[in-house]
Order: structure tokens, then C-alpha cells, then sequence
């Protein structure tokens, strides 16, 4: 054990510690009503709205539908294949925080492997839909990665 002297006590009574913070205090209000506000540079509030998620789901199925019936690489077969995934990624996505994501992600991307084409689609229009359920979703080549939100 080392013994302090009244040296090294003064020692360290002298030096300063202060806190550095960098970057913005970001401050969220919660205004109920399926309503959030956030202020600071960068800020966002996200709100899990069921019937928003509902919508925005439901948007993304058409939206990439559309894009797989304008395929010419595919079959009638593939194409009602890639339609039929895309309805169960949209259905594992209601389940909110509770769906498989690996699950997800390998389905996602079974899908972009069978319609390359569709990935900017794919991956621009479910945006919305992760983020609600607290996931980010990364375009990494021709592979898309899911993680969750740390809160």
C-alpha cells in the first residue's frame, strides 16, 4: 500500500479535471399521442406508430412489386417468388422489435440476389419502416446489413 504525503496530496488537489464535451445535447420530448420532438443538430425522434408502420409497409410491398414486374431477366415464376418474399419480409417487419433479424436479413437479401436490380429499391423505401422498429439498415455491395438501434 503507498502511503500519501502531504506533498502528494497538494500534488493532486491542484489539478484540474474538466469535462470535454463535443458535439450537440440533443433533448427529446415525448408529447404522446404518437408524437416526439427533438432538438439539436442532427436530432431524431423516433415514434412507433403501428398503423404509420402498417402504411409505409404496405407502400414498399407496391413500390417493389412494381419494380419486379418491370424485370425482364425474370420468369413469371421468379418474379411471383421474389413478390412472395417480399410479402414475408414485409410481414417479419410488423412484428416490430420482436422479428428475426437475421432471419430478415437473409431474406432481404435472397431477394436481391434473385433481382439485383431492385436494391436501390429495396433499400431506399424500408428506411422508414426499420427505423420505426429501432433497426438501421446498411447498403454494403450488393449486400444488405441489419443492426439494431442501441438505445
Amino acid at each position: 500500500m503507498v502511503k500519501k504525503t502531504n506533498e502528494t496530496k497538494k500534488k493532486n488537489s491542484r489539478r484540474k479535471i474538466s469535462a470535454a464535451v463535443s458535439g450537440d445535447t440533443i433533448t427529446v420530448h415525448n408529447e404522446g399521442n404518437q408524437v416526439a420532438i427533438a432538438a439539436g443538430r442532427g436530432a431524431e425522434a423516433i415514434v412507433n406508430d403501428p398503423q404509420s408502420l402498417k402504411s409505409e409497409l404496405e407502400a414498399w410491398r407496391s413500390k417493389t412489386d412494381k419494380a419486379i414486374d418491370k424485370l425482364d431477366t425474370l420468369s413469371t415464376e421468379a418474379k411471383k417468388a421474389a413478390k412472395e418474399d417480399v410479402k414475408v419480409i414485409a410481414q417479419e417487419i410488423a412484428k416490430g422489435k420482436s422479428g428475426d433479424l437475421s432471419w430478415l436479413e437473409k431474406r432481404l437479401n435472397t431477394l436481391i440476389i434473385m433481382a439485383p436490380d431492385i436494391l436501390d429499391v429495396v433499400s431506399e423505401t424500408l428506411l422508414n419502416p426499420l427505423k420505426g422498429i429501432g433497426v438501421t439498415l446498411k447498403k454494403i455491395g450488393d449486400q444488405i446489413q441489419l443492426e439494431r438501434l442501441e438505445h
